[in-house]
């Protein structure tokens, strides 16, 4: 018998270099890929997250770093669920997330 090997997701977060405001928190099989997903996609004004958008290239006009930190590896079949988890706490320590997803509702929007 042959198992599937559970693959592991990352829960991550985007800030300037000189700011520990998160803006957005995201999961991916490959954090540092993903970043540049959004860069590309950015710049290419072809990024779904508007918002996020205009801050990567606002970041970038100003010359300053954008960051991922790996925030927690986690099981594929929980990642939903724990960077639901992330969104919400780091809304309540008032950071200013450009996430698109309502993390209280299943299929909201903010």
């Amino acid at each position: 018998m042959f198992f599937k090997k559970k693959r592991k997701k990352y829960i991550y977060a985007l800030r300037r270099l000189d700011t520990d405001n998160y803006v957005y928190i995201g999961q991916s099989f490959e954090p540092e890929q993903r970043l540049l997903s959004h860069i590309k996609e950015s710049v290419t004004n072809k990024h779904s997250n508007k918002r996020l958008q205009d801050w990567i290239l606002r970041t970038i006009r100003a010359n300053s770093m954008i960051v991922i930190d790996i925030l927690e590896e986690v099981e594929e079949n929980i990642a939903n669920e724990v960077e639901k988890e992330y969104i919400l706490y780091f809304k309540s320590k008032k950071h200013r997330l450009f996430n698109i997803a309502d993390p209280t509702s299943r299929y909201g929007r903010i």
